[in-house]
């Protein structure tokens, strides 16, 4: 039996995006940004695989982490600006933000899971 040690984890493969899409929550749930960046990383350089499959949810989240990237800042100025007028509703937005994340991310690991390419990786949107 032939070892294969990280690259199976780190090369373009099934598993490699099963990995990144669980990156993206736990960096979510934690709060922890270097997660989340690790997790870009890894499908930005993965991102050129001949496999459209894989290549779908590559697509898919890198455009999540630009979207919540922009989110973020966009938030994070309302926020700084808006402070002692609407801050209940900065934390609105923030919490449909964590929604549409979780949506997105549940939606795309069922596809990988059944191992069917993501139908629209460049979506704004949840899914399809």
């Amino acid at each position: 039996m032939e070892k294969r040690g990280f690259k199976e984890y780190l090369g373009p493969s099934r598993k490699n995006v099963i990995i990144i899409y669980f990156l993206y929550v736990i960096s979510c749930l934690l709060t922890l940004p270097p997660l989340f960046l690790l997790g870009f990383v890894m499908s930005y350089v993965n991102k050129d695989v001949k496999n459209h499959m894989l290549s779908s949810h590559y697509s898919f989240l890198n455009g999540t982490f630009f979207i919540c990237v922009f989110v973020f800042i966009l938030w994070l100025i309302c926020t700084i600006l808006l402070a002692l007028v609407f801050a209940p509703s900065s934390w609105f937005l923030i919490l449909l933000f964590y929604l549409w994340f979780f949506l997105r991310i549940g939606i795309g690991l069922k596809y990988i899971t059944d191992s069917k390419e993501h139908p629209k990786p460049s979506t704004l949107w949840i899914g399809k």
